[in-house]
């Protein structure tokens, strides 16, 4: 009996790969070219070295020039204010990263769900007999050949815009219909969905603000004629160009003097106000996640005041204290009162939840058995796991690059 062929892939898969391809064969072609005449290739590695040399330079000389402005304040606490945000500023770009690697996180965990469900309806399908043969699910190629290598790329840090684009487009296509179905059922006809679709809907919120960040930085190094710009601060405050210390360290002093122009005052006001927005909507979709778990619990803690038990089920995941923690935090996240530090605790939170609740790793030995119970708690689990990191992902992101103009923080800010 031949083995059934597997389906053609449509066209937005075609479309998919080929704009792939379009953005990947360049590289191979220059890292080919480059290999193949081993006299350019010493001769580009030599620039590149000379320009590593020459960033060195112009860094240590910035570090000089930084150090020299801390040791010119008038007084310890003012040293100490300046170092502080010195660090901090430094740390940022490497926040920023490992959240972006956290939300990325989540379409790598979305294809390996495929994969696994993939196999072991194929080994049921094999091994069952012939009447209670299961339908095999199709082999998962867009995930497989498209959204693994993308997610990397994304991760990696390489062409974020456009990789940013492809996951939103993709967990639009996947997760779109059903989640906003559910969030719809939710508000009008009051039918509350489970918590992994409205978990989904975060993470569309948070690859949003991925791309958003990614389109900010990319304008900002375009427009900054090989300046680097505090553009945290022109999201929170267009009225002034300001530079940071982080601007000192990478940068020469000589290149903090131009002034941009009015064009760029205003490119940047609008960009900040469109960057802001979508930020906002981020937000607003974290925090309707942490608002839904925490209305949960707290009917969830009430259920079993009215049972007379005041003890939770230890084998179910949903049922935990940092629920409540997020329900607590909710309502000055979405208003944006003291976001930095609130994005900080709530990611603290959501990580602790996924190491204590969702450890799916104990259903691993189960599964190797083929045991169908233990598939589907060990993929329930690392979904929850996977989506909880990539929250907290979100929120570290959050965090490092600021909440935007639309927080009640910014008016706190007017008004002083």
């Amino acid at each position: 009996m031949r083995a059934p062929k597997q389906p053609k892939l449509d066209a937005a898969v075609q479309a998919a790969l080929e704009a792939w391809a379009e953005n990947v064969q360049p590289t191979i072609r220059t890292v080919s070219r480059s290999l193949s005449e081993p006299g350019k290739l010493a001769e580009q590695t030599r620039a590149a070295a000379h320009a590593q040399a020459a960033l060195a330079r112009r860094r240590w000389r910035g570090a000089k020039d930084a150090a020299a402005d801390i040791a010119s304040s008038k007084s310890l606490l003012e040293a100490w204010h300046k170092l502080r945000r010195l660090l901090g500023e430094l740390a940022s770009g490497y926040v920023t990263t490992l959240g972006r690697v956290l939300v990325c996180v989540f379409f790598l965990n979305q294809a390996q769900e495929a994969l696994d469900l993939h196999r072991y309806y194929a080994y049921a399908a094999r091994t069952a007999p012939p009447r209670h043969k299961p339908q095999v699910p199709p082999y998962p190629y867009l995930q497989v050949l498209v959204v693994v290598p993308t997610a990397l790329s994304c991760a990696f840090g390489y062409r974020v815009v456009f990789t940013a684009l492809l996951l939103t487009i993709d967990m639009l296509r996947e997760e779109g219909r059903v989640v906003s179905g559910a969030l719809a059922g939710w508000f009008i006809a009051g039918s509350r969905p489970n918590e992994l679709q409205v978990k989904k809907a975060a993470i569309l919120g948070c690859i949003v603000m991925v791309l958003t960040i990614a389109l900010r930085d990319s304008r900002g190094a375009a427009a900054g004629r090989g300046r680097t710009r505090d553009w945290v601060g022109l999201l929170e405050d267009s009225h002034a160009v300001r530079y940071s210390l982080i601007d000192v360290c990478l940068c020469s002093t000589s290149s903090l003097s131009s002034t941009p122009s009015l064009t760029d005052l205003i490119l940047q006001k609008l960009a900040g106000k469109r960057a802001s927005a979508a930020l906002l909507i981020g937000r607003l979709l974290l925090a309707l996640l942490f608002m839904y778990v925490g209305t949960g619990q707290v009917a969830r803690i009430r259920q079993r005041s009215q049972m007379w038990t005041h003890r939770s089920d230890p084998s179910d995941g949903h049922d935990n204290t940092w629920l409540l923690l997020q329900f607590a935090l909710s309502l000055p996240f979405a208003a944006g009162y003291k976001t930095r530090t609130v994005c900080v605790v709530l990611a603290v939170a959501c990580v602790a939840e996924c190491l204590t609740c969702w450890q799916y790793w104990r259903y691993a030995a189960d599964v190797k058995r083929q045991s169908a119970w233990a598939l589907g708690k060990y993929i329930h689990a690392r979904s929850h796991f996977a989506t909880n990191l990539a929250v907290a992902g979100g929120l570290l992101m959050l965090a490092s690059t600021g909440p935007g103009r639309f927080t009640v923080d910014r008016m706190l800010k007017k008004d002083e």
